[in-house]
């Protein structure tokens, strides 16, 4: 599928030195992983665990799977199987 194809440049843009930046591609990737067929699980799951320990808080909230809003509002596939391996 074509949402694959997307992991590879967001897992390069991950680390980039702009936090809005990181947050945005920690959201599209889950995203991605969403509506893609899931596939790309394994490849995202260890750069989301390195950005638990960003410096920024919003960072760190949006890859342990928190959001601004409740995690039963979230439908993001990244946010469920976050929780489910973090809690």
């Amino acid at each position: 599928m074509q949402s694959e194809s997307l992991i590879g440049p967001l897992m390069q843009s991950i680390s980039h030195q702009h936090w809005k930046v990181r947050v945005a591609v920690i959201e599209a990737t889950g995203a991605a992983i969403q509506f893609g067929s899931g596939k790309s699980v394994d490849d995202v799951l260890p750069h989301f665990a390195q950005r638990l320990f960003d410096d920024v808080p919003q960072v760190r909230r949006v890859s342990s799977g928190q959001s601004l809003f409740p995690p039963e509002a979230c439908q993001c596939a990244i946010c469920h199987l976050l929780t489910f391996v973090l809690y």
